[in-house]
């Protein structure tokens, strides 16, 4: 099944997405597709909750761009093809239903608003129901489960003059023999309108023009699709590794700076506690401090100290508003750091889900492949029988047509014969000569004998389509050159029997 596709890439500067395609992608359906595509567009019961490509608890975020009936496709296809009144039957084997997917990278979607999200499929609806008929259109869906946001506009391909035909409207690009140049088909044509008319309103780009980049069939499509977003996935778990790793080594700086500053500051922290045990009374505006002899000279050591050190000890002071800063900063990037693991988490399981949708989307086209490749085989075996029965079959009519031919022949002279014989007896009634082999006194039943005779060879003769000596028998009588021979050899032989 072939699909026509337009897929660019992404063009990153600065770290952010300059620019990415609009792609919108056309494939033919057949009736017996029509009701799978049902099931996978408006999810029905029945679809697979499997499938590794939807994200059931976002299913409701889809929503339709198209009222339709409550009819189910394909009634709604059969409907449509009554209406165009056709002269001929449509084949079994006949596109009856086109699907246009309309989208573009993640990153663009990511980059615009929601509101501009949904204006975007709303023009890109409006295109499609203006270029191939509103009254053709059986859905449009826009699927905002899956992993990258687009729309499918599913619709019957009726062309300008009424007739069912995707052949008609959707051509590839030809190389003219006479000219060696290129000749645009419409679903090149449908690329530059598309462009033109909804994708460079929203900054898309336009694919390559007369690329000869290979169509892919939807799954791997998804496959391609989803092998990049693993991709992104690695980079961006890789980088977040690497900053965790930044954030580890400065808050194991971080903690080695406070405990530093702790063992600076403890002799200070001393001194508070010993001032803190002086006995202060005569409290007022000038108190009497009491001390002992010792205290007094610990005081007094302790007070030399801090006049040498009192920069120092306004500098420690700072230190340890610096701590209480650091203190905060290590607990945001703890929390930071918790937050980036739980998104590493995140974004590793993620990872582990694609690593099987890969696996599943692997297997399955492997199996088709080998499928495709035991009917390859079967329809080899097939024509070489058939070859052979066709050869046998040619040969039986070869035969046939050969002993046919000299069966006619045998016929034919047996009608021969008849006719002699037919005519002889007719010369018994009718030859009047006098030498000649009639008979004078026929009685009435020797007369309507020989007519008899003379009329039912003329009547089988014209059965079986000897017309020629129907008339001859009809319109001659008389003794034919055969029978005369055999008259004459007659009259010998009784002669001789005689002893004449």
């Amino acid at each position: 099944m072939q699909i026509w596709r337009i897929i660019g890439k992404l063009k990153v500067q600065n770290g952010g997405v300059k620019m990415a395609f609009g792609i919108i992608r056309i494939q033919k359906f057949k009736a017996g597709s029509v009701r799978g595509i049902e099931i996978h567009d408006m999810r029905k019961k029945e679809y697979s909750h499997s499938n590794p490509d939807i994200d059931f608890s976002k299913t409701d975020l889809n929503y339709e761009l198209h009222s339709r009936s409550q009819n189910s496709f394909y009634i709604a296809v059969q409907n449509r093809i009554k209406e165009l009144n056709l002269k001929r039957a449509v084949r079994k084997d006949a596109v009856v239903m086109v699907q246009a997917l309309v989208t573009s990278e993640k990153g663009f979607f990511e980059s615009i608003s929601e509101k501009e999200q949904r204006r975007f499929f709303q023009d890109s609806y409006d295109f499609i129901c203006k270029k191939y008929g509103h009254e053709n259109i059986i859905s449009a869906t826009v699927h905002l489960d899956e992993s990258t946001p687009h729309m499918h506009v599913n619709f019957v391909p009726v062309t300008e003059e009424g007739k069912l035909s995707a052949k008609s409207l959707f051509t590839r690009d030809v190389v003219d023999k006479a000219t060696k140049k290129r000749v645009q088909g419409t679903l090149s044509l449908l690329q530059d309108e598309y462009y033109n008319q909804v994708a460079r309103k929203y900054g898309l780009e336009r694919g390559t023009v007369g690329s000869q980049a290979r169509h892919l069939d939807v799954e791997k499509f998804k496959m391609a699709t989803t092998k990049a977003e693993h991709k992104n996935l690695v980079e961006k778990v890789t980088d977040i590794q690497e900053r965790n790793q930044e954030y580890e080594q400065a808050n194991k700086k971080l903690i080695e700076d406070r405990e530093k500053i702790k063992e600076e500051i403890m002799p200070y922290r001393k001194l508070k506690i010993a001032l803190d045990k002086v006995d202060v009374s005569n409290k007022g505006k000038h108190p009497l401090v009491m001390l002992k002899n010792a205290q007094f000279r610990v005081l007094n050591e302790q007070a030399k100290a801090y006049r040498v050190n009192r920069d120092e000890i306004a500098n420690i002071r700072q230190k340890r508003r610096a701590i209480k800063e650091l203190d905060k900063d290590i607990k945001k990037r703890q929390k930071e750091l918790t937050a980036r693991e739980e998104q590493t988490n995140l974004l590793y399981n993620r990872q582990l889900n694609i690593n099987r949708i890969l696996e599943t989307l692997e297997g399955e086209y492997n199996s088709l492949k080998e499928q495709a490749n035991e009917i390859s085989n079967q329809n080899k075996n097939y024509r070489a029988e058939n070859k052979i029965l066709n050869d046998y079959s040619a040969k039986i009519k070869e035969d046939y047509s050969k002993e046919n031919e000299a069966l006619k022949q045998q016929i034919k002279r047996v009608y021969e014969n008849i006719a002699s014989i037919s005519k002889a007896v007719g010369s018994l009634k009718y030859d009047t000569k006098t030498d000649g082999y009639g008979i004078k006194d026929l009685t009435p039943k020797q007369s309507q004998l020989i007519d008899a005779i003379r009329n039912y060879a003329i009547k089988w003769a014209i059965h079986d389509g000897y017309r020629d000596i129907a008339t001859d028998i009809k319109e001659h009588y008389g003794i034919t050159e055969g029978m005369e021979i055999e008259v004459k050899r007659s009259n010998s032989k009784k002669s001789h029997s005689l002893g004449l």
